[in-house]
Parts: C-alpha cells; structure tokens; sequence
C-alpha cells in the first residue's frame, strides 16, 4: 500500500487498502466510527442528515451476538440502528427498531422525516413473507422517543404471502420497493405519507422476475437509482441483451428504454452527468463496470478478468435457454434450464475418441437450494465445453428468476427439497438424451453445498446418471439443521419440516442414512474445516462406496473450508472431475493430467 494509514487502530477495517485517488486530494483512509466493544457486526447502511438538528448518521443494520451469554443462532439479536457519524459522540449508536428476529435494507425519505426497512420472522427467508416497516417520526426516535414502525405492506399478513425487497424512498418521498405479489418481482411505489391503500405498480417485465438472487441474498445491492435530478428511476430489466429502462417519476407510464447493454446488468448507479454506471457481463465477456452515456458507445471502466487473461469468443459457448417436460406433486409440469453445447473451433467433438456423435453430460445442480444457475462469462462451463462435453446448468423446481410459484416448488405446498429438485435434475438429463443433445447412458451430476446434496439424492434415489461429483455436499439434514447461522437455521423448515416433528422426514431425504441405494461412480470434494458440512459427512460417504467396492475417491483439501477459495485448488477441482468423469467414460481427453490422485475400484466402472 503506497499511502498506509499513519494512525493505525486497534479495531481495524477489513479493507486497510484505501482505493485510489486520481485528484491531488491527499488520499483518504479508513477510520473506525464504532468500537470494537462487543461482538456487533453491521451491514446495508445508507447515510442521511437528521433534520432536526443537522447531525450525520448511518442508517443500518446491526447484528448483535452472544446476547445473555448464548452461544450460536440462539445468542443473535438484529436491529436496525443509527450510528452518529458528526460531532464530539461520533460512533453512538441509537435502536431504532428491534424486537424482530430479521431486518433489512434500511433507507430514509429524502425530507430526512421516515425510516423504512424490510422485517421477517422464523422461519421465513427474504423471499418468503415479508413485512415493509415505516418509522414515521425519525427525528424523535433519534432523541430517544421512538415510537412502534407502522406495517405499510404486509406481506405475512393472514392470506397474504410477498416478499419485498430493497425498499428505497425517492426524492419524491414515495417509497419504491420490489415484490411479488404478482408472481414476478416488479417494481412498485407507495405513498406512505399520504396513506395509500395500495402500492402502484411502476415496472414490470413480461414472464420475468426483474431482480436476481443478489438482492435476495445479499444486503446492499441497487438494482435501481434515481437520477440525480429528482426527475426520472433507472432500472435495469433482465432481457437479453439487458436494457436500462427511465421512468418519468410524475407520469409513470412515460418509459424510455436504452439498448447496447450486456446480456445482463447486476446493479445500477446514475450518476449527476447524466451517465449511469452499471455492472454486468454476457456469454462472451466477464462482469464489468460499464459507463452509459446516451447515444454513445458503452465504455468499461473496470474488468473482474485481465485482458491477457481472457478467452478467445469462438472457444467461449453460447447457452441455450432451455425447458423440458417434469413432474411436480404427480403432474406433468415444465422446468428450465441452460444447455452449453460442445465448443471448440480447433477440433469436431465427434471425432473425439469416446464421445460418438452426441456428447457426455454434465448436468450442474446450484447451491441456495433457492438460487438460480449463473449466466455469464462462464469459464468453469468453458473447461469442459472446450473438451467435447455438453453441460446443462439446471434451474430446478424452486429456482429464482421464475416467479414465485415456480421458487414455491420445493416449499409449497409441502416441503419438497431433495424430491422436486432430483425429479428435475433427472428430467434434464433424459431430455438432453432424448433429443440427441447429450449420449444415453453418458449422464454425469455435480454441485456444491446445497447442489451436493441434489447430487447425493440423485445417485441414492434415483437412477439418471452414471456418476457424479459432490463438493461439500450436504449428506444428512438433521446435523444440518442443527448447527448452522441464524440466517438459515429455520430455513430447513420450509424445506424439510420442523424438527422434531419431521424427524422421519429428514431421514427419509437424508442420503447417508440410504446408503444402501448407492450404485453409481461418486467423487467427494472436501474442505478439512468445513464448519457448515463437517468433513466427516463426506468420509462416512466414503466409506460405504469403498465397502461396496464402486469407483470412488475422497480428495480432501488442507484449508478450505465450505467453498474453495485458493487458486491451485480451484483449478485443481476441475481438473479432478474432469479425470474422473473421463476414466469412467473412456474418455481420452484427461490423458494430459496423468494421475492426479488414485480411483479406488476403478475396474469396478459399470458398464454403460
């Protein structure tokens, strides 16, 4: 760091690096506003000005563990607080609101009079049953006289269900926000100064949700601003390529739509000149922040790849966006998918020895369960696309991006995680066979964490694939439910059922405890201090694999814990499954790797 902070603190910032400053401004560092007093973490601020009295505050959410002494989920206490930013008491805190066992994206009205924020409750999860809180008379609450949030929209309300995200008030006072009430998250307004009844719906997109799993997930996210000027809402809608979409904020109908975007834009920021910074990406280019001018050409300002590191186009595959015939609760239903054909300029895939004319498989289950396949500049698809392999990323019963129906699948209307999302994962792979995408009989599964555990239960319960890869896969549910974050730890609820009540269930759907059922090729994929899916789930896997003597390896990786991180290890990942799949298909096309670790029961491959 050429520009080290000279007061070094003992609470310092995770991000010491100051990032640079092109004016001959001395560069800014970080400085510490809260202590490091007990066990707070803070996130999803907004700064704003009390009107009373001119002092600056951050608007956030905070997170207090270790309440009474308890350790774990129990222990966690969230609230939404304000923390002094200007004058002699910088770095007080003021609870605004508590009392909710969730809180989110905090915002203030521009008059500097309201607070609203998101709030849930066990065991729902954002995209679930939402309430929108305003707190009217934030100057008081300041002052330590707050009154109880008033319900705006209520979205756990008796016969009502909506999930409502990033909340933001204009610089009209109204208070903008994305839900589902339609189905499809779409972006609504509400006066709730004025009182209105019922939110007004500003923008929408035909068949598609305007938001991704992002701003369900993670705090923060902008998905749309305001121009500077009061004026007009920018919002990014996810067509393909993506557009930016200028909504007049005193006539709503009025829309205006901006083309030459990437495939996709994650977040959106208008900026005083009129231009708008966005980050996205497409098939063909990594995730970038782009400048958008009007009637100028989108210029990039910053690459997540170097340019000496980027892919030719042609070695690049293009998906197809794909849906295919399922069942769900025992009737024929539809679900989607991206199917990434073989792509190679330099080679015909047919001529490969071992492939034929149709190609292996590799079908990809996400993580979450409740996320979505990830549509991109997709290297990691490249690696096997580049090498004669077809690969179908599955958007299964439950995924986001569908509308909620279609995410409700594995909730609703009982919980049906490891039932909808194997049955779907299945149905891909025999769609893909049947239609001379992929060869019979050639069927390999992946996933990590939640997908691992899609993995698992479709080798254990199902019969689609010939074998499959499990990166710290979930392998028995009761010992996931028991010790996880308070996030997620009623998330399995809705998933599986409430413990101890589904006990039956969660061993029913529990993959280690049906070993017996496990006849396909399995490579297990694990971080030695996985916290979340211990490592010892992974060897009791194992274990049974070896006593049945079917081709196996159990690779174990020094540090990582759930999810690979380390760069060798990543690459070596895909390595790994690439000489597995290959050696239990005959494959010539892992011959380069030599022996990067040992396959137990190699001679024991089935035969296809």
């Amino acid at each position: 760091n050429p520009n080290p902070n000279p007061n070094p603190n003992p609470n310092p910032s995770p991000y010491p690096n100051p990032i640079p400053n092109p004016s001959p401004n001395p560069t800014p560092h970080e400085v510490p506003i809260t202590t490091a007093d007990g066990d707070f973490r803070y996130a999803g601020g907004v700064a704003f000005t009390n009107s009373a009295d001119g002092e600056k505050y951050l608007a956030c959410v905070r997170e207090a563990h270790g309440i009474g002494g308890v350790e774990g989920a129990a222990g966690v206490a969230n609230e939404i607080v304000a923390v002094k930013l200007s004058g002699d008491d910088r770095g007080a805190v003021t609870v605004l609101i508590s009392g909710r066992d969730f809180y989110g994206s905090p915002t203030v009205s521009a008059d500097g009079s309201s607070l609203a924020a998101t709030s849930w409750d066990h065991p729902n999860m954002p995209w679930d049953d939402i309430q929108l809180l305003v707190l009217r008379d934030l100057p008081a609450a300041l002052g330590g006289a707050a009154a109880a949030p008033e319900v705006v929209v209520d979205g756990a309300a008796e016969g009502s269900t909506e999930s409502i995200v990033e909340p933001r008030f204009g610089p009209d006072n109204l208070l903008y926000f994305y839900g589902d009430r339609s189905d499809l998250y779409s972006l609504y307004r509400l006066n709730v100064a004025g009182g209105a009844a019922e939110p007004e719906l500003v923008l929408s997109a035909e068949g598609k949700d305007l938001i991704g799993p992002n701003s369900l997930w993670v705090m923060g996210t902008q998905s749309y601003d305001f121009t500077p000027d009061g004026k007009k809402l920018v919002a990014a809608l996810p067509s393909a390529p993506a557009a930016l979409a200028f909504v007049d904020l005193d006539d709503i109908t009025s829309k205006t739509l901006s083309e030459g975007l990437p495939d996709h834009v994650n977040e959106v920021l208008a900026c005083a000149d009129g231009s708008v910074l966005l980050s996205g990406g497409s098939c063909s280019s990594p995730d970038m922040v782009y400048r958008w001018v009007s009637g100028a050409p989108l210029v990039s300002l910053y690459s997540t790849v170097d340019d000496a590191d980027m892919v030719e186009p042609a070695w690049v595959p293009v998906p197809e966006k794909v849906e295919f015939e399922t069942t769900f609760e025992g009737a024929a239903a539809t679900a989607h998918g991206w199917y990434y054909p073989p792509t190679n300029p330099d080679v015909d895939m047919r001529e490969v020895p071992g492939t034929d004319a149709a190609p292996p498989l590799l079908v990809k289950a996400h993580g979450g369960p409740h996320g979505a396949a990830k549509i991109g500049y997709r290297l990691d698809i490249a690696f096997w696309t580049s090498r004669g392999w077809a690969v179908l990323d599955v958007d299964y019963g439950g995924s986001m991006g569908y509308g909620r129906r279609y995410r409700q699948r594995l909730t609703h209307p009982q919980p049906n995680w490891g039932v909808v999302d194997q049955a779907d994962v299945a149905a891909g792979a025999a769609w893909c066979a049947s239609t001379g995408r992929a060869a019979p009989g050639r069927c390999v599964i992946e996933g990590g964490s939640a997908g691992g555990y899609t993995t698992l239960a479709a080798l254990v319960f199902g019969d689609a694939f010939q074998g499959g890869c499990s990166m710290y896969g979930v392998a028995d549910l009761k010992l996931l439910a028991s010790d996880t974050h308070k996030f997620e730890s009623r998330y399995l609820d809705r998933l599986v059922g409430a413990l101890p009540e589904a006990g039956a269930v969660y061993d029913e759907r529990s993959p280690l405890q049906h070993c017996e059922n496990l006849n396909a090729p399995l490579l297990l994929l694990q971080g030695d201090e996985d916290k979340i899916v211990p490592p010892n789930q992974a060897e009791r896997m194992y274990e049974v694999l070896m006593a049945k003597k079917l081709p196996t390896a159990l690779v174990m990786f020094e540090g990582e814990q759930h999810g690979f991180r380390k760069q060798e290890n990543i690459e070596k990942v895909l390595n790994y499954k690439l000489y597995f799949f290959s050696k239990l298909f005959g494959i010539s096309t892992a011959d380069d790797l030599g022996e990067p670790f040992v396959i137990q029961n190699l001679k024991n491959i089935p035969e296809a």
